[in-house]
């Protein structure tokens, strides 16, 4: 009979505890989930779970607390409200030393093929065409 998923899991994790491998239990480092972060309003001391772009911390301090900023509410967590915000982490500006030869200006969107229907004109105005008959 074949080893259910749970007992070669399990023989694993052993097996990474034995080698030295990943945490106490024998996760792999890719497998171990990061601490959730929670973040307490210093004006109201409502509990708010912080994510990359911190959608709930903005919705809260927007709404509960408009004359408050980002800042005042959750102090030390990454403001979402800051012009140039990247909840990726990377940065939109270039690295020093390289240069780029393409231009930095916008690119236009093509204009649309506008069709020639000169012909139609034509053909309506022959003596063929007699409208819609009732």
């Amino acid at each position: 009979m074949p080893a259910s998923g749970k007992m070669l899991k399990s023989r694993e994790q052993a097996a990474n505890r034995a080698a030295g491998i990943g945490d106490e239990n024998g996760r792999l480092p890719a497998r171990v989930k990061a601490a959730e972060v929670l973040a307490r309003c210093t004006i109201c001391s409502h509990e708010i779970r912080m994510t990359k772009k911190n959608v709930e911390a903005k919705s809260h301090f927007e709404s509960k607390h408009p004359t408050s900023t980002f800042a005042i509410c959750f102090p030390g967590q990454v403001d979402p409200t800051v012009p140039g915000f990247n909840p990726e982490g990377t940065t939109a500006a270039k690295p020093s030393g390289t240069t780029s030869t393409a231009s930095t200006a916008p690119v236009a969107a093509p204009k649309k093929k506008v069709d020639d229907l000169s012909f139609l004109d034509s053909a309506l105005d022959s003596k063929n065409y007699a409208g819609k008959k009732k």
